[in-house]
């Protein structure tokens, strides 16, 4: 595995994993030990999969508190747009974001760290995408930051559609008063 950049919110990297390929096509190693490090030695309790078929559709920004969770993100069919967010009150980057574009095409996965928000934007039809979570997901722990709040500044690189009824519904930063994790 090797780091193709890492963030400016401490913890989080988009890493490349090796692709070997022959004459039947290819096999790559999406997982493995040599990733533990980049979870603080967490191990992996969840793995989930999703289809977003529409284009231009926003998922997030979501996060677990409490039962915070490393999050690896692999995109394994179209393109997105990546945004994670830095929520930890007492951290250098507390409430900036970092941008990623992840495609099936190349060999990246995202490495998210704990106490950070994470939505993305589809850039294509039919994205599908691979979520190792290290904590189980908590539907009354489950929480999350409206995608266009001006304190955040996040440029989306398109309208939004096809969000959530629930992403729809989140609240400013200013009016939950949140003050971090």
């Amino acid at each position: 595995m090797l780091i193709i950049r890492k963030s400016k919110i401490s913890g989080c990297y988009l890493i490349s994993h090796p692709i070997f390929r022959d004459h039947r096509g290819f096999l790559t190693k999406i997982f493995s030990d040599d990733l533990n490090k980049y979870l603080n030695n967490k191990k992996i309790k969840q793995i989930n999969y999703s289809l977003t078929k529409k284009k231009h559709s926003i998922r997030g920004l979501h996060y677990q508190n409490p039962c915070p969770e490393y999050k690896i993100v692999k995109c394994l069919d179209g393109k997105i747009f990546d945004v994670v967010v830095d929520l930890r009150k007492n951290s250098k980057t507390f409430l900036r974001h970092e941008r990623f574009i992840i495609d099936s095409n190349s060999s990246s996965i995202l490495v998210i760290p704990e106490n950070c928000a994470h939505g993305y934007q589809t850039l294509k039809p039919s994205c599908k995408i691979l979520y190792f979570h290290t904590n189980n997901y908590y539907p009354q722990h489950s929480k999350g930051l409206y995608y266009k709040d001006p304190i955040l500044g996040i440029k989306w690189p398109h309208k939004a559609s096809n969000l959530s009824d629930n992403d729809k519904s989140l609240k400013l930063i200013k009016d939950i008063k949140f003050k971090g994790l």
